[in-house]
Order: structure tokens, then C-alpha cells, then sequence
């Protein structure tokens, strides 16, 4: 699957969750993956919500997006080899893992919001990565979510999840009332 077919699949995987399941329409694609804002940016130009690879095309989608930068991330295995192990012993100067959470922190830094990667291997499930401050954010509301979690460390520490589990204990109200603490 390509990027753009994953993201799509991932737009309508978390607007039915963002509705429990009413919808599948809240969430889209940015412009160029993001390309637009970047490109803009170098100009001195902002473009609200166009960061990352996800935007909303409702506004009830805005407090997700107000507070995530998501990355989507599918493939690769053609080109390089990826998996969570190679951060302990690859001899790739910066593992494809790595290479993926930099770029989802860059744009969420430049957009003011928290990184959220959203990948999946080839034939593999899908995968959220937070890092540990939201990871212990979310923790405060849902207690968290130790069964299947990776916690990797390759200079930034991150949480990783099934993207099933994750979204099943990280309910869209949590999201909300985070957002809504946040701008009090």
C-alpha cells in the first residue's frame, strides 16, 4: 500500500472513532502530505492545520487536530529494513524508526502540537508512537496501557502500540477534555 492509500485508510479509521462510528469523513488528507505547509513556511507563510499528514474536513475533527501533529508511515521494507530491534543493534547510522519520529517532531514543533507517528510495517499490524510526556499524560486519565507497549529510547524515548489497543483505551472524550484543560 502507498502512502497515500495509508493515509486515507487512516482518515477514515479515526474519524469512525472520533464518532464512534457514525462517520468516516472527519479527518483527510493534508495538502502534499504536508508539503504545502512546509513550502509556505519557508516563505514566512503559515497555513493553519497543514502540517503533518492529517487535518480535519469538520471542525468537531478540530480538537484532535489542535492537539496532534500525525504522522503516517506504511512500507518501506524495499528500501531499507525496519523494526524496532534495529535501534539496539543496526549498523544504519539512524534507523528508519528514528528517521520517521524526527520528521513527525519537526512539523509538530513548527505547528505547535504533540507528535503522533501513526505506522505499519509490511504485513504487519498498525502502530501508534507517542513520547513519554503525552504517553504519561494519556496515563493520568486511562491508567495506561502496559499490555503490548514498547518503549524505545534512541534519544528521545517513545511509547509504542498496537493502533487497535491504543484507540480502544484512548477514547475521544479523553482527547477533548485534555483539550479542553489545556486552553483554560
Amino acid at each position: 500500500m502507498k502512502g497515500g492509500a495509508f493515509e486515507r485508510e487512516i482518515c477514515s479509521e479515526l474519524s469512525k472513532w472520533w464518532t464512534y462510528g457514525e462517520r468516516d469523513d472527519i479527518f483527510r488528507r493534508t495538502a502534499g502530505s504536508g508539503g504545502k505547509a512546509t513550502s509556505r513556511q519557508k516563505s514566512g507563510r503559515d497555513t493553519a492545520f497543514e502540517h503533518g499528514d492529517i487535518s480535519f474536513s469538520d471542525d468537531i475533527g478540530k480538537p484532535f487536530i489542535d492537539r496532534y501533529n500525525v504522522e503516517c508511515k506504511t512500507g518501506y521494507a524495499t528500501k531499507s529494513k525496519w523494526d524496532v530491534l534495529d535501534i539496539i543493534d543496526s549498523k544504519q547510522k539512524e534507523t528508519v524508526l528514528e528517521k520517521f519520529w524526527k520528521q513527525c517532531i519537526d512539523d509538530a514543533l513548527k505547528s505547535s502540537r504533540i507528535p503522533l507517528l501513526i505506522f505499519r510495517r509490511n504485513g504487519r499490524q498498525k502502530c501508534v508512537c507517542v513520547d513519554y510526556k503525552e504517553r504519561n499524560a494519556l496515563g493520568a486519565y486511562v491508567g495506561f496501557l502496559n499490555q503490548r507497549e514498547i518503549i524505545a529510547d534512541f534519544g528521545y524515548v517513545v511509547f509504542i502500540y498496537v493502533f487497535s489497543v491504543f484507540f480502544d483505551v484512548v477514547t475521544p472524550d479523553i482527547i477533548k477534555l485534555m483539550q479542553k484543560k489545556k486552553n483554560l
